[in-house]
């Protein structure tokens, strides 16, 4: 019996004695998490990544803020949660292309988070409004599949008689960078607000049913045409409207 003992105990210190290896290096690879999960909405599937008022399947993915919680937690304004929001998804798309994987670690998207909270409480945005007090917004969805026609629309000189912005709630902001790139359009040198600028929450930062954008908060005082085949509502804050069939 009392060598039986012996043998377990001898077991026993052998175990307890040899290096943790495996263990310390596995534990040197847990993330814990930094809390920014509460700050951002359920992760849409792609099938249901989709804008009914655009009628269009989105391809990128959008991660979209909680302005409410950003609200309580930043005391963030409206304006200032739709360019964190704006950044942050241009951010992920650039580190995501530029590592060809197809999901952002996160302990990576956190620091994201918290690099672009500090850029915009600094007022530091990627979108700038134009300096010129007279606006063409030009609605590109319903023309993304007939690009001969929104040229063609780009090249009008009621267009053009104020700074021409991309509106679009179908592609991202590099997506519709590529569009600009493809009809040769550079030197316009269009705006571009695009799908990461759009939230289901309003000025007050309470939530609504659709996904829109309040123009007036973000582009300021200025005189805004919209251009398209309709005023959709969720597009709020213009001054007036002309419509292309």
């Amino acid at each position: 019996m009392l060598k039986v003992f012996s043998v377990t105990l001898l077991l026993m210190l052998v175990g307890c004695s040899s290096p943790q290896t495996d263990s310390n290096s596995g534990l040197e690879n847990v993330y814990i998490s930094g809390g920014t999960e509460k700050y951002y909405l359920g992760i849409v599937p792609h099938w249901a990544n989709f804008s009914t008022w655009a009628s269009c399947q989105r391809n990128a993915p959008i991660r979209y803020l909680n302005f409410e919680n950003i609200k309580k937690s930043y005391n963030l304004d409206y304006k200032s949660a739709v360019h964190m929001q704006h950044m942050i998804n241009r951010k992920i798309s650039a580190f995501v292309k530029s590592t060809g994987g197809t999901q952002l670690p996160a302990k990576d998207e956190t620091f994201i988070f918290n690099n672009v909270y500090a850029q915009v409480l600094g007022g530091s945005y990627d979108f700038t409004p134009p300096r010129f007090n007279n606006v063409s917004l030009i609605w590109i969805d319903p023309y993304v599949n007939n690009t001969r026609k929104l040229k063609k629309i780009m090249s009008r000189n009621d267009v053009l008689s104020g700074h021409p912005v991309l509106i679009s709630n179908c592609l991202n902001s590099f997506e519709v960078e590529a569009l600009i790139e493809e009809l040769e359009l550079e030197d316009l040198g269009a705006k571009v607000i695009s799908s990461e600028m759009f939230s289901t929450y309003d000025t007050s930062m309470k939530k609504s049913f659709d996904f829109g954008i309040s123009l007036s908060e973000i582009m300021g005082k200025k005189t805004m045409t919209f251009y398209g085949p309709r005023l959709p509502e969720q597009v709020r804050g213009t001054t007036k409207t002309i419509i292309i069939k």
